[in-house]
């Protein structure tokens, strides 16, 4: 790991933790814009899983948990009997909110930003929209890293969401535009075959499907 990549790690910890102390266990504190969206995304995102697993038992890891949305939300929403969910996320402080207040047997959580074991699904929603850095390129750099340490321990799919553009860019607000084709050309050639997956209700919203051949 790069210094560069090590100052984006303390910073990007130090801007949700300051935001989490704001606004506690909440879309808002995590820098979502509300619920709807974030739901919405946690829809789409399980609908990709259960529509390319022909298995119960699947294990998922949630890279950027925040305070445990994805874990609460999965509890609501599918089936978790044959489950294994493990939410990740470089705020000890969030780790800690999650595993105090979220007790269920098929969820742990641990100080990471990365899989600490393989997987069958890796999923991202948000975790790299809000950028530490006004240089695009060393963004881009940042979360590709960070997506090929993931992508290593994916055993089918790695899901993630990023805001789309022509061109990529940082808006003033620090979040991340990211080129719609460049990115999926750099998922291909880094990774795999890769769909993309948008919805109505999401502007300038994409989930980036990759699949493990």
């Amino acid at each position: 790991m790069t210094s560069r990549d090590k100052n984006f790690d303390r910073l990007s910890k130090a801007a949700y933790e300051n935001q989490f102390l704001q606004h506690g266990a909440m879309p808002e504190g995590v820098h979502w814009v509300g619920s709807e969206r974030q739901n919405l995304r946690f829809q789409l995102l399980l609908k990709t899983i259960l529509d390319h697993s022909n298995i119960r038992e699947k294990s998922i890891a949630d890279v950027g948990c925040g305070y445990g949305a994805l874990a609460e939300y999965i509890k609501y929403n599918i089936d978790t009997k044959q489950l294994k969910y493990f939410g990740y996320d470089i705020s000890d402080q969030l780790i800690s909110h999650c595993s105090k207040n979220i007790d269920y047997k098929w969820a742990d959580f641990k100080v990471r930003k990365s899989p600490h074991k393989k997987v069958d699904y890796c999923v991202m929603s948000g975790t790299y929209n809000l950028a530490m850095t006004s240089n695009v390129q060393q963004w881009e750099d940042y979360v590709f890293g960070c997506l090929d340490h993931c992508w290593k321990q994916t055993r089918k799919l790695m899901i993630f969401n990023l805001q789309i553009s022509k061109f990529s860019f940082i808006s003033k607000g620090s979040i991340f535009y990211a080129s719609e084709r460049k990115t999926l050309s750099k998922c291909i050639s880094m990774f795999g075959p890769t769909e993309i997956v948008q919805h109505s209700l999401l502007s300038k919203d994409a989930m980036f499907i990759v699949k493990k051949v």
